[in-house]
């Protein structure tokens, strides 16, 4: 981030997406708020959860979707750490 603001760049964007499941995501973007308050760079945080599938959900792809509609999207909306979503089609 350093190197970064030094170079002249004013913003970034971080994505989550890489956990695929409720709990590393929400720690993900947990993450990300926490350095918006430490940077000072700006940092904007986008949810990407649907990117992939997770090999578990490989054979039954809808019940991942559901999990994400119905308990990712709800939770990173409550804690309010996503300003974007990003997603896969």
């Amino acid at each position: 981030m350093h190197s970064m603001l030094r170079q002249g760049v004013t913003t970034v964007e971080a994505k989550s997406g890489y956990g695929l499941d409720v709990a590393t995501e929400i720690k993900m973007l947990e993450v990300v708020q926490e350095l918006q308050q430490e940077e000072k760079i700006a940092i904007v945080s986008t949810f990407m959860g649907a990117h992939a599938v997770p090999q578990e959900f490989k054979q039954k792809r809808e019940a991942y979707i559901d999990l994400v509609v119905q308990e990712m999207l709800p939770k990173i909306v409550e804690l309010k750490l996503a300003q974007f979503i990003d997603v896969f089609l």
